[in-house]
């Protein structure tokens, strides 16, 4: 799926990148801070297929799709100056990665092809068929002595945790309980993992979910041992005790406290510790498989590559060499 680390060269204006991070590529998109024409301006480079009543463009971390509340435009709010934009009528979202996430958004610019790309993917998930790829940099390498690819299950709940809604992991129920799971709001979660590749300093990994969860991915890392780089609030489940990593209470996930790095991660990266808490988390979703879709009879594969900053984090972590970029 992945076998040819070969990504496609970006560009981005400076103004809207972190000053602090500006050495990764060509820097980490600051989204959350931008306006309504900084968005469009994103698109117009970053748009990856326009046909057959389908938009596909590569989101950037930070940028959400729905309104959160928060400071910052959406892409719910945009959709009046999109629908001028692609020049459609209708602009429907139809798969799109978190907020806090980058790569291949997917919107309908009608409600046939809404409804087909949304048929699909329920039925992917009680076929078990994983449509959806994603490339995820860890914070430490996979230990060697866990397979190299495999499926990661588990039971998760919502709780809300130092005033955030939080995914914590539950045991395994029994056949009882397991029939009752909707009522206490467990949910079965189901992961495809394959470790891309590994240094001494962390690991590219591919995953394929079968279940969709919130944060799913994020805690399914840490079923490995390897929290995602840049995931500030799940990585703290995770401590080092004399040399090996231990699962401590979801209690200690506290929102807006930087995730503990390595100092040799800290130097490979050049980020300074005062800094850490703007990486971004390391997950992008880079590709999305649409089976024999109904309005051109064909499989369609769409593709997202991974954006500057994500690539060149690739290359200091030693992941890829200088010619994978």
């Amino acid at each position: 799926m992945f076998s040819n680390l070969s990504f496609k060269r970006y560009a981005t204006t400076k103004k809207a990148i972190s000053p602090f991070l500006e050495h990764l590529g060509s820097g980490v998109p600051r989204a959350s801070n931008w306006n309504g024409s900084e968005i469009l301006a994103h698109l117009s480079e970053h748009t990856l297929y326009n046909e057959n009543n389908i938009v596909a463009f590569n989101k950037p971390p930070g940028l959400p799709v729905a309104s959160t509340g928060m400071r910052g435009l959406s892409l719910q709010d945009m959709i009046p100056r999109l629908l001028s934009f692609y020049e459609c009528k209708q602009f429907l979202f139809c798969k799109a990665p978190a907020r806090e996430a980058s790569g291949l958004a997917i919107a309908a610019t009608s409600m046939e092809a809404y409804q087909h790309i949304m048929k699909t993917f329920k039925k992917s998930k009680y076929t078990r068929n994983p449509l959806i790829s994603y490339l995820a940099i860890t914070a430490n390498p996979v230990a060697e002595t866990l397979p190299k690819q495999g499926t990661l299950s588990s039971y998760n709940r919502i709780s809300l945790i130092n005033g955030v809604y939080q995914s914590v992991k539950e045991k395994t129920p029994s056949k009882l309980q397991r029939k009752r799971a909707r009522k206490f709001h467990l949910k079965h979660t189901n992961t495809n993992y394959e470790v891309q590749n590994s240094s001494e300093l962390a690991s590219l990994l591919c995953f394929r979910p079968t279940s969709r969860f919130k944060d799913q991915l994020r805690m399914h890392a840490l079923d490995l041992n390897a929290p995602l780089l840049g995931d500030h609030l799940y990585s703290q489940r995770i401590t080092r005790l004399l040399g090996s990593s231990i699962i401590v209470p979801s209690q200690t996930s506290v929102p807006d406290r930087p995730q503990k790095l390595d100092s040799e991660i800290l130097k490979a990266l050049q980020v300074p510790s005062i800094s850490v808490l703007q990486l971004p988390l390391f997950l992008h979703l880079e590709r999305v498989e649409i089976p024999h879709f109904k309005l051109t009879s064909e499989n369609l594969s769409l593709c997202a590559p991974p954006l500057p900053y994500f690539q060149n984090t690739l290359f200091r972590l030693k992941l890829v060499d200088e010619e994978g970029i």
